[in-house]
């Protein structure tokens, strides 16, 4: 698993134009990692240079480059941590996180694999221990 993640960091320093803070580029690093980015040349985060695999006007976005595509979560998850998302508020727990961003009932299988993925991967390089009930201001404030 570290492997993954070293991978997904050194993709996200060399392709973003801009500085970034520790806990963005983590919980970042994360996103792209549950929602598949790298894992195979033909799924679509990776197809489409999505690895948040965002959606723009409810549509799945298709970057030019894996940069715009890194960037665009980057920007969004800078944004929510910067407490000015009106979608993901810092009160959000990480469970309620995982329903919204992939729109995945709590509790099935596919949302409890995104969830434990999305955690893992925060809490072991941020050295922090969080639950599906620990909230976002709770990881930005120990990252």
């Amino acid at each position: 698993m570290w492997l993954v993640i070293a991978a997904i960091i050194v993709g996200v320093i060399m392709y973003s134009d801009k500085k970034y803070s520790y806990a963005t580029t983590i919980l970042s690093a994360a996103i792209a990692h549950a929602e598949g980015y790298g894992a195979s040349p033909t799924n679509y985060p990776t197809r489409n240079n999505n690895p948040g695999d965002i959606e723009v006007g409810g549509v799945k976005a298709v970057f030019t480059t894996v940069g715009q595509g890194w960037t665009a979560l980057f920007d969004k998850i800078e944004n929510i941590l910067a407490g000015n998302s009106t979608v993901y508020p810092l009160s959000m727990t990480f469970g309620q996180l995982a329903s919204t961003y992939t729109g995945l009932p709590a509790g099935t299988t596919d949302w409890n694999d995104w969830v434990e993925t999305v955690l893992n991967d925060v809490r072991t390089p941020a050295g922090v221990n969080l639950t599906v009930d620990s909230t976002l201001a709770d990881f930005y404030g120990q990252a």
